[in-house]
């Protein structure tokens, strides 16, 4: 099933919807390319412009949304009954995948920043910029809140959490390299910039 190319504002670009009606694609001679796959109920939107690719699937009642511009890629999953997911990349290298299960995840790129956001339950949220690069997790756990944020060239925050319940806040600038899953005491490594952790198991 192919939608017509949508004009988007700031740029040309293009958009596909797709609301419990299967496959949808669009794309530009650029490479700019969109494409959504929705089951079940749910719901699927991306959009893409000036080279960018989205792409958002979902399953089972779920709500998963993408947008990607200026080189950046996308994804969005919403897996499960009422996942929702929300992607966001903006610029060359930029790179943002979300996927949520039974819970919102939302992961921002901008810059050559790397975002991943994963839950099962719970809440996760990732934002990456200028190379960071973020990873927020919460798959095997329930009820878990976890958040990552990564600025600046060689900048790196997991959070991981490992426990019902927790909570993980992952924050480095700078070139800082940190890291909590909740249980353990946390790593933070400032390098020659900054290095937070404020968990369930530990601040740091």
């Amino acid at each position: 099933m192919i939608a017509p190319v949508s004009a988007i504002a700031g740029g040309a670009g293009v958009s596909c919807v797709s609301k419990d009606k299967g496959f949808v694609t669009n794309s530009l001679p650029d490479g700019t390319f969109c494409q959504v796959d929705s089951i079940t109920g749910g719901k699927s939107t991306a959009k893409a412009t000036t080279r960018g690719q989205a792409s958002a699937d979902d399953f089972t009642f779920g709500k998963a949304t993408s947008n990607a511009s200026d080189g950046g890629t996308a994804e969005a999953d919403a897996q499960f009954p009422k996942g929702k997911a929300k992607a966001t990349a903006t610029g060359d290298n930029s790179s943002a995948f979300a996927m949520g299960s039974q819970c919102p995840a939302s992961a921002t790129a901008k810059s050559a920043g790397n975002a991943t956001a994963n839950c099962a339950t719970g809440k996760a949220t990732a934002d990456a910029s200028d190379g960071g690069v973020a990873d927020a997790e919460s798959k095997f756990v329930t009820k878990c809140v976890v958040s990552a944020s990564a600025t600046g060239m060689g900048s790196s925050s997991s959070a991981d959490c490992e426990v019902d319940g927790g909570f993980v806040t992952v924050t480095t600038t700078g070139g800082g390299v940190a890291s909590g899953n909740g249980v353990t005491s946390p790593i933070c490594t400032p390098n020659f910039g900054t290095a937070t952790v404020k968990s369930s198991g530990g601040n740091c």
